[in-house]
This record gives structure tokens, C-alpha cells and sequence, in this order.
């Protein structure tokens, strides 16, 4: 019903404007006059540039100029049409893609009543069919007018008011109808005054409330609301000092004048550039991104053809004027493309036409390395969603047989059972559109979803039975195409995460043995050293598996006097299969550096060709290969980051900590060249190597400890001895973990380098 109230008003502006239209053809294609005019023959608007004498506004002529060529006034009759389709777009944009408030409702009935007005001026100065109408609608526009100025500002319009106004008018209409040409020019002195009335209200109304908006108002910027209030006023202005000037004063008749009938579609765009934004409008879909530049470019189009266009034209008429017109055009030029040139920009900078921030978050999340738990990976979606699309929240939807064992309790995933019908309908869809989306406007079945869960936009994956439900923007901001386009492009991204995460969780149970845990669990603790001290090096470390067993693999290795290997490297997954293939690869290691005498570099080349080799990118590992030499007063350090975290370096004579962060590809995904780096301190350092569970521990608040307030601790906790401070932060770490939670296996190593000065 709430729909049909403004189709019926669409369908009736159509079907005026095609009988208004198919008159002024008729008539056009028989008259063939260079001014048109009133009923009562009183020059309005001209429609050709040849005018030869001096003719006059609101003035009767005894013989109207003909023209040569048909079909030119319909040419000269573009700003209006440029006007009419302005307001015709923006408010489709709105009855389409929108929420009807108290704001929009306002605009789409100022909009009627001005194409209507609009429509019967065409009407007027043509065929004069319903000529009455236009001299009716001139008056009772002010009533829009009215509503649309005072919902700018958040206040209501009292319906006595508009009873009020509408009688008032209705009384002038009957008394002011003209019968004559003298007539004629007092109802538009009349409605001249009618409208300064009202624009004087308007100022002293925004001079009063301009800094005290209604409780109602959803313009929260100072300067939109101005902005849009001297727009709205403009454009009923433009009217009210046409009528008076041309009728009191003698005004020469122009075809540059016509082109002042575009300037009322100045608040339109003014009003659909700040819905989208400042988020004034909201959207209930996604606003459609072609729609955008459309509108856009259309506009501009329009202006550059009234402006530059319009003086141009005139010059092969008009040659003693040939510089002004020429003059004049090229200001317009230079002004519009400064002016486009802006509002682009601007528009690129807040995502509207443009989504290149989004685009590099994506690039970002594409190489980023495989989380180690279902947990951990939503987790890292929800933040990367929540900051791409600034939204509140983000919740990934299931199907309960996918992880029939999870027992965690995590707040941003729900299971829905097999036989809800949301599935169904999300099947139905998919056929027609690839990972499809939903709002609230869509079948009953997915508005009722929504809102149960207080959402507003729910995304399904194309084959995995699981989907992800979108709260608002937190700016109120519309979502655009661009937005589902990237949601899409994500969705296709991480399916195969999840596809990966159900096969190693099975995998996972049906490996999981406890005498086996606890028999490896045992060897570890063997081979992983916890401490090592001798005069130049004082190491100590520590591992803490998720489970019995870890797929971390931390260790400190002499090479020779004076030259020292450390290594920290964390296989993917947890459990038996990563602590098996963690035990090989620090054979490998070790076997590559003590016996061959290998390069950091070939160990690594070597190291990455077994991975992909023995498990085809199934299995991957980070690492971080350090190898310490300490030579005539010097520390050098030559390393390779392979996906791992960076290491920290504090230099204690200068009292700073760095950090180690050149990064290059994990291990066992594809074939890679690495290359060694290398640095050099003249004074005793300290070394620290973590793996990600030293930060990515989930405190009882849901977020996570975070990498910044790990290193903090660090730099807090330097002056311990390497055996305290281990103990120290990982104290900390423990302290504040969810005590329901998962955590990911916890590996830290401090090693304090002490140059040799003799």
C-alpha cells in the first residue's frame, strides 16, 4: 500500500507528460514562431537565437517572428527537460533504493509539484491545454516547499498550517485566474510576492533554528544543513525574481535566459550528493553503481551544454557579440571542469565511485598466511570486513552438520539446523546468481532472518553451505554495488578456507590419540631446548602447545665458536600431524647447517622444495633462520623471514628496540628464491623471536592481546634476565586469555649476545 501511494503519482507524471509532449510536437510541427507566449500573448520563451528586434518580457507584440526550420524549439527547451530529469532521477533513486521518512517523503512531493509545474509551463506557452493548472501549481508549490524546508531542519509541518496555506491558495487560484494579458501579468506579480513571502520566512526560520536543529533532524553537519537550505531557497527564488523583475522592469528576451531554468536541479544534486555522503538517506539496498555515475556525468552534461553550450551556439547568430560569447563560454570551462574536477575527488575519497581502499585490503588478505584455527580465521574476517566496509559486526551463518563437533563458544558464527528454509530459498536463488545477496526488502522468509538477528544485508557462499550476515554501515552510509562486488570477490576468496578448515578438523579427531600425544609430547620436550648459556650467548626459551603436542619449532644450534644458529618456525595445524612433520624438518635443519655446512639461504630453497614436494601445499611452515656471528667487537646478523613474525633486536647501550621486518614467502607453497639479510650492531643486543599465539591469545572481551601490546611488554620488561623475562610474558599472555577459549600454541625465545671486547 505504502508503495502504491507514490506508483500511482509516477504513473500519472508519466502519462501527463506524454500528452503534454505529443501537444508541443503538434504544435511545433505547425507554428513556427521565435517567442513563445501566453494564452493571452504576452513574449515568455524564446526558442531561437535570431531575434532581430528588440522584444520584451511580459509584453504583447503585434506579429510573433517565425523561423525558418521547424523543430528548434524543442532543442531551446532543454534546461527545462534537463530540470525535469534531474528531479525524475533522484527521486526514483529514492522511491527504488530507500527508506521513505518524513525527509524523503518530502522530497518526492516537492518533486511532483515541480515537474507538474514545469510540465503545464510547457503546456502554457504551447498548446495551452492545461494552461489553468500551471497558474494553480505556481501557487500551491509553496506547500512542498514548505514541508521539504522544515524537515531540512528536523521540524514537522502542523496540518492546520497546510489546510491553512491550501485554502489560502485555493481562494487566489479562483480570484486570480487570468482573462486577459493585464491579468496575466498581475497573477505573476502575485505569485512573485507569494514566494518572497515564503523566502523570507525561510531565512529568518534558518537564522533562529540554524543552530538549535528538531529532535527529528537527521542532517547532524551544520554546514549540509546550510548548504542545502540556501539550495531549497535558491530554487524557489529563481521563480519569485523572474516574475517580479520581468514584469516591473523592461527585461530584453534572450535564449541565454533559458538556461536559468536549470538551476532549481542544483538541490537535487546537492541533496543526493550529501545522502550518500554523509548517509542522510537510508538506503535499504544497495545502491546501484552505474546509477552513481550516471547521474553524475548526466549532470555535468547537462551544465557544460547550458553554459559553454548555449553561448556557443549564439555566435554564428550574433556576430557583433562573437567575444562576449566566446569570453563567457570559456570561463564557464575553466570554472565547471575546477568544480567537477572537486566533487570527483571527493568522491573517490569516500568510496562512492571508487572502491580502491577496499581493493588493497583485499590484495592484503589474499597473501596474508593461513590462521591455525576456525576460531582465530573468523575471527580475522570479522576485523577485516568490519574495518574494509566500516560496519559494526559481521556473523558467519552454518549449517549445523558442517561442524558437528565445535564446542567453542564464539558469538559470531551461528548454526542454522539443515531443514531451516533459509537454506532452501538461498538454493533457489543461487541458480540464477552467483554468490547472491539478501536485504529486508527481499521474500518474507529472508526480512524475517534479518531482522531476528538485527541485520542488514546477509551474502551466501556459492558451494559451502555457510553465509555472512552485514550489520549497518557505522556512518549510516548507503552499501553501493562496489561493495557487493567486493563482498563477492571476498566470499570467493576464503571459501576455500573453510572447505579446508571442515576436512582438518575431521582429519584432526580421527588422528587425535591420546597415547600417541603424550608419547611425542614427551620427545619434544626433549629436543627442544629451553636454555643455553656460554660466554658469548645466554638463551632461553619456551613452548607452550595448544594441545599436547605443538607444531612450533624453536632451537638454538653452535655452529662454531663465536657463530651461533637460532630458529623459530611454526608448522600449520596442531597436534600430531604438525609435530610429526615439525620433528623432520629439524633434522633437516640441523643436518643442512652442523653436517653440509649450508647457507641459511639453500637450507631454506631446500626446506620448501620438500614441503611442496611431500605435501603439495596441503602443509606449509613459517620461519624465521637467524645465524649470529660475533666478530672483533661486532655482532653480524645474517636472517631469512619466511612468513614469520618480525624479530625484535634491543640494542641496550642505546636503549632501543627494533625490529627485523623484511618478509618473504612461507614454506611449501611454491617454488621461491630467498635471499638472506643482514645487519650488524657494534654492542651487546637482546633477541626476540615469538610465534603468533604470543599475541593472538583472545582475552575474555572477545579481542585479541594484539602484537603492539605484546612488543610493549618487551620494551617493559627488558632489564629482567632472559629466564625472567620469558617467565614474565608469558605469565602475561596466560593471565589474560578467555578461559573458554582455544589457544593457539605459544612459543617465545630471548637470547642476550655478549660482544667480545678482548
Amino acid at each position: 500500500m505504502r508503495r502504491m501511494r507514490l506508483i500511482l503519482p509516477v504513473l500519472f507524471l508519466i502519462l501527463l507528460a506524454f500528452d503534454v509532449f505529443r501537444g508541443i510536437y503538434y504544435y511545433n510541427a505547425s507554428i513556427r514562431t521565435k517567442i513563445l507566449s501566453t494564452p493571452h500573448g504576452l513574449s515568455l520563451y524564446p526558442v531561437s537565437p535570431e531575434l532581430e528586434k528588440k522584444y520584451f518580457y511580459f509584453q504583447e507584440f503585434p506579429e510573433n517572428p517565425e523561423m525558418e526550420n521547424r523543430g528548434i524549439s524543442v532543442y531551446f527547451f532543454s534546461p527545462i527537460l534537463g530540470t525535469i530529469g534531474v528531479y525524475f532521477l533522484t527521486s526514483m533513486l529514492l522511491f527504488l533504493f530507500a527508506r521513505i521518512r518524513k525527509i524523503e517523503k518530502a522530497f518526492l512531493i516537492f518533486t511532483l509539484f515541480l515537474i507538474l509545474n514545469l510540465l503545464f509551463f510547457f503546456d502554457l506557452v504551447t498548446v495551452s491545454q492545461f494552461h489553468v493548472l500551471f497558474f494553480i501549481t505556481s501557487l500551491f508549490i509553496n506547500i512542498p516547499y514548505l514541508y521539504l524546508f522544515r524537515s531540512l531542519h528536523g521540524y514537522s509541518t502542523h496540518p492546520r498550517i497546510i489546510f491553512l496555506l491550501v485554502l489560502i491558495f485555493a481562494a487566489l487560484s479562483v480570484y486570480l485566474i487570468p482573462e486577459s494579458s493585464g491579468e496575466e501579468i498581475r497573477f505573476f506579480r502575485v505569485a512573485g510576492f507569494v514566494h518572497i513571502a515564503f523566502i523570507i520566512y525561510s531565512v529568518v526560520f534558518y537564522l533562529q533554528k540554524r543552530n538549535t536543529p528538531g529532535r527529528n533532524s537527521i542532517i547532524t553537519s551544520k554546514t549540509t544543513r546550510s548548504i542545502l537550505t540556501l539550495a531549497l531557497i535558491g530554487t524557489v527564488a529563481f521563480p519569485a525574481l523572474s516574475y517580479l523583475i520581468a514584469t516591473f522592469f523592461d527585461i530584453k528576451i534572450s535564449i541565454s535566459h533559458n538556461v536559468l531554468f536549470f538551476l532549481p536541479s542544483v538541490f537535487p544534486m546537492l541533496f543526493f550528493f550529501f545522502a550518500l555522503r554523509q548517509g542522510i538517506i537510508y538506503f535499504e539496498v544497495p545502491v546501484p553503481g552505474v546509477f552513481l555515475r550516471f547521474s553524475y556525468f548526466t549532470f555535468f552534461l547537462f551544465l557544460f551544454w547550458f553554459t559553454v553550450g548555449f553561448h556557443l551556439v549564439q555566435i554564428p547568430y550574433n556576430f557583433q557579440h562573437m567575444e562576449f560569447h566566446f569570453g563567457i563560454a570559456v570561463v564557464f570551462m575553466l570554472l565547471l571542469e575546477t568544480i567537477r574536477g572537486l566533487i570527483y575527488s571527493t568522491l573517490q575519497k569516500s568510496n562512492v565511485l571508487y572502491r580502491e581502499s577496499l581493493l588493497k585490503s583485499f590484495a592484503s588478505i589474499a597473501s596474508s598466511n593461513n590462521p591455525r584455527n576456525v576460531a582465530l580465521f573468523l575471527r580475522q574476517l570479522d576485523q577485516f570486513v568490519r574495518k574494509s566496509l566500516n560496519i559494526s559486526w559481521m556473523k558467519v551463518v552454518v549449517r549445523d552438520d558442517v561442524f558437528p563437533e565445535w564446542n567453542i563458544d564464539y558469538s559470531n558464527i551461528i548454526f542454522l539446523p539443515q531443514n531451516n528454509p533459509l537454506w532452501n530459498h538461498r538454493k533457489f536463488i543461487k541458480k540464477a546468481i552467483p554468490y547472491p545477496y539478501f536485504t529486508g526488502v527481499t521474500s518474507a522468509i529472508t526480512r524475517d532472518f534479518l531482522q531476528k538477528n538485527g541485520a542488514f544485508l546477509v551474502i551466501a557462499y556459492q558451494d559451502f553451505p555457510a553465509m555472512v550476515l552485514i550489520s549497518e554501515k557505522v556512518n549510516q552510509m548507503p552499501f553501493n554495488t562496489e561493495d557487493i562486488n567486493f563482498l563477492r570477490q571476498f566470499l570467493k576468496q576464503t571459501e576455500p578456507y573453510f572447505k579446508n578448515y571442515q576436512f582438518l578438523i575431521t582429519n584432526i579427531h580421527l588422528r587425535r590419540r591420546e597415547r600417541e600425544l603424550e608419547l611425542v609430547s614427551r620427545i619434544q620436550k626433549k629436543i627442544l631446548p629451553e636454555k643455553y648459556e656460554d660466554r658469548f650467548i645466554h638463551y632461553s626459551g619456551i613452548f607452550a602447545p595448544s594441545q599436547l603436542v605443538t607444531g612450533d619449532y624453536l632451537d638454538l644450534l653452535k655452529i662454531k665458536s663465536k657463530k651461533y644458529l637460532l630458529v623459530l618456525g611454526d608448522v600449520s595445524g596442531h597436534g600430531l600431524g604438525s609435530a610429526y612433520i615439525m620433528s623432520i624438518l629439524r633434522t633437516i635443519i640441523r643436518g643442512s647447517v652442523q653436517i653440509n655446512r649450508d647457507t641459511l639461504r639453500k637450507t631454506c630453497v631446500y626446506l620448501n622444495e620438500f614441503l611442496g614436494e611431500q605435501y603439495q601445499g596441503s602443509d606449509f611452515m613459517t620461519l624465521f633462520a637467524m645465524e649470529v656471528t660475533l666478530n672483533r667487537g661486532e655482532t653480524y646478523i645474517r636472517f631469512i623471514n619466511a612468513g614469520q613474525h618480525a624479530a625484535g633486536v634491543y640494542l641496550k647501550k642505546s636503549d632501543k628496540l627494533i625490529f627485523l621486518k623484511e618478509n618473504q614467502r612461507v614454506l611449501g607453497v611454491i617454488a621461491t628464491d630467498y635471499q638472506e639479510k643482514e645487519v650488524s650492531f657494534r654492542e651487546d643486543i637482546r633477541i626476540f623471536l615469538y610465534s603468533d599465539g604470543a599475541f593472538e591469545t583472545v582475552k575474555d572481551n572477545g579481542e585479541m592481546i594484539g602484537e603492539q601490546k605484546l612488543r610493549k611488554w618487551i620494551r617493559d620488561s627488558v632489564n629482567l634476565s632472559p629466564e625472567d623475562q620469558k617467565t614474565h610474558l608469558y605469565k602475561k599472555i596466560t593471565a589474560r586469555a578467555h578461559k573458554d577459549m582455544e589457544m593457539d600454541d605459544i612459543s617465545l625465545m630471548i637470547a642476550d649476545i655478549n660482544l667480545d671486547n678482548g
